[in-house]
């Protein structure tokens, strides 16, 4: 006989239903990590934490925005929908205003953001909230937060004064976090939903291939360290490893690909946090 859901099981599963909380758990280092590494690394300020409070609620509306766009349809998703949409609608935007207000310069970002939400939107309007082009514009969109930190922490919040900066390792590290989370898509897709269909793998392998090569040039430069590249390798070689695993027999389950992927990123974090 099936054991019925504990209390906790079933109220968070009633949360996810009704948008106050995202469901997906890798949804949550990709739209957290590049905020917090941005602030790190260039020192916490107290605007710090209003750009994380403003961020952490404008996750949330947009959890609910997509789905309540794939449920527009249903008025009975709509009406159960509506209370989060509106709650962290009206949280983001009373946080981001202040935070605007305290950095004005804040708004020449808006050209960078601005495509990448729109395509997502637009994917969740076609109900398709899980294509490739929906995941990679998400990712994107949260990588630009690391530079967005950054310079916030260093008192230089326009777009302007960051693309005329001359310290590229920022740009660096945002392109390695992106190339990461990007590599993620096709790599899960290839031992979960895509599981039958070794175009996945190739195209995993391929991307995480093409970004070691980058990473090598980086390092020649000194903008990367070769311990990043070592992490690259590997991470290129379980692209094919593990599916081929999977192939033969291997149980695999979605755990433990979610707990391999939180010791990738773990690893992926202490070395960008480390001097290159």
């Amino acid at each position: 006989m099936p054991k019925s859901p504990s209390p906790r099981t079933s109220r968070l599963r009633s949360l996810t239903q009704h948008g106050w909380i995202q469901d997906q758990h890798g949804a949550w280092p990709m739209a957290l990590l590049p905020l917090l590494l941005g602030a790190s690394l260039a020192g916490w300020q107290w605007a710090h934490l209003l750009l994380l409070l403003a961020w952490f609620a404008g996750f949330h509306f947009f959890n609910a925005a997509t789905l309540f766009l794939k449920g527009r349809r249903s008025s009975r998703i709509r009406k159960r929908l509506t209370p989060a949409l509106v709650t962290w609608g009206a949280t983001s935007a009373l946080l981001g205003l202040s935070l605007i207000a305290w950095y004005p310069l804040l708004l020449t970002w808006t050209p960078a953001f601005a495509p990448l939400v729109a395509v997502a939107f637009i994917e969740a309007w076609r109900r398709k909230e899980r294509s490739i082009a929906a995941r990679i514009s998400t990712i994107l969109a949260s990588s630009l937060m690391l530079p967005l930190a950054y310079w916030l922490g260093v008192g230089t919040p326009g777009m302007g004064d960051v693309l005329s900066a001359s310290r590229l390792h920022i740009w660096v590290t945002t392109g390695i976090l992106a190339a990461y989370f990007v590599g993620t898509v096709p790599y899960v897709r290839s031992l979960i939903r895509g599981k039958n269909d070794h175009r996945w793998v190739w195209a995993a392998t391929a991307w995480h291939a093409l970004s070691t090569l980058a990473l090598v040039g980086a390092a020649a430069y000194g903008l990367a360290s070769w311990w990043m590249v070592a992490l690259w390798v590997v991470l290129t070689a379980r692209c094919l490893l593990v599916p081929m695993l999977q192939r033969r027999g291997a149980d695999i389950r979605p755990a433990i690909i979610g707990i391999s992927e939180f010791v990738a990123t773990a690893l992926l974090t202490a070395l960008l946090l480390l001097p290159a």
